[in-house]
């Protein structure tokens, strides 16, 4: 195979061996034009001649009369008139003879400069060309190397796999596309049930009479899959929503913290309520702890037995004893350091 750079070297030599050929045409011009000035430098130089002769003429026919005393009726013409018209033409050949002499040596000039040229350009593209050819010729032996054995076939197999490929990739695309609005509609149909829940776990906890129900608001980032996300009430007045962290008091927040977890762990897991507190009372008082307390044992009372579990860590020996008066549990564990880590059972009726 011919690459098009040299296919295009190729025909860029063969239009200056075209251009070459007109220049030879164009000096074969001048040496046909040189050739018919010396047919009439060699006319010139006959009538020349021929007025000699005509003088040798006179010398030896004096019965010839001059032009002066002719008689203007004869028909006879007289040497003046003859050598007349001869030296008028000799004039008017000689005019015409250095007009042309005059031009000649500086159109042949221009012809040599511009065939001097041609042949320049056409020396530079034989040599590109005969470059090119040496090129062509050592790619033609190493197509018929091994290395380019079998190369239709391969050449199949690659555009096979390339199709391949780009079947795959716009696969890919298409099963992103559908991943990510499957993402969306997972999103916002948990999204609904966990809302669903947490409505529900609300109106059974929550003794005040002043917010109706909670729900998390979420609210997408233009066209990407984030999320922020806010926790709204709404009162029992029928009024708007407001965040709950703006307007909602201590113990209320607390409240809507646990049902949320507790939403969110029935939500995504599925019998399996479970619950872990790590020091639920740091940074509260003594009352947000009793509300804590009672909070807790409302959401106990409301779970059948054997469905749900409750893991609070905590130094508050009074919030032990206040969750305790649910009864719904015989022992609890201490954990003491006296050298070494220790950790007993107590029955609950000890505290």
């Amino acid at each position: 195979m011919v690459s098009k750079q040299a296919v295009a070297q190729r025909q860029k030599c063969e239009r200056a061996k075209q251009a070459l050929d007109e220049a030879i045409v164009t000096v074969r011009q001048v040496d046909q034009a040189m050739q018919q000035v010396q047919e009439r430098l060699q006319t010139l130089n006959t009538l020349v001649k021929l007025e000699g002769e005509l003088r040798v003429v006179q010398t030896l026919c004096p019965d010839v009369k001059p032009c002066a005393e002719a008689n203007v009726d004869d028909d006879v013409p007289s040497f003046e008139t003859v050598f007349a018209h001869i030296r008028v033409r000799q004039v008017l050949f000689n005019a015409q003879y250095q007009a042309a002499l005059n031009a000649a040596p500086n159109h042949v000039a221009k012809k040599e400069q511009a065939l001097r040229v041609v042949r320049a350009q056409y020396d530079k593209w034989s040599g590109r060309l005969e470059t090119l050819g040496q090129q062509c010729e050592h790619m033609r032996r190493q197509f018929q190397s091994d290395q380019y054995n079998d190369v239709d076939a391969r050449l199949a197999v690659s555009t096979r796999r390339i199709a391949l490929v780009e079947k795959a990739i716009e696969d890919m695309k298409t099963y992103h596309r559908a991943r990510g609005d499957a993402i969306v509609r997972y999103h916002d149909e948990t999204m609904t049930e966990i809302n669903r829940i947490l409505d529900d776990l609300w109106k059974q906890t929550y003794q005040g009479d002043d917010i109706e129900s909670i729900r998390i608001v979420s609210e997408r980032r233009g066209t990407t899959n984030i999320y922020d996300y806010r926790v709204t009430m709404q009162h029992t007045d029928g009024g708007v929503s407001k965040d709950m962290r703006a307007f909602a008091s201590r113990g209320q927040q607390v409240l809507a913290s646990l049902l949320i977890r507790f939403a969110f762990a029935r939500a995504f897991c599925l019998h399996a309520d479970f619950l872990v507190l790590d020091e639920p009372t740091t940074n509260l008082d003594a009352e947000h702890i009793r509300i804590l307390a009672n909070t807790l044992n409302r959401i106990i009372a409301t779970k059948p037995h054997g469905h749900f579990q409750l893991v609070v860590i905590t130094h508050d020996q009074n919030f032990v004893e206040m969750l305790c008066k649910s009864k719904h549990a015989d022992n609890y564990y201490r954990i003491t350091r006296d050298p070494e880590s220790v950790i007993t059972s107590n029955p609950i009726r000890s505290l």
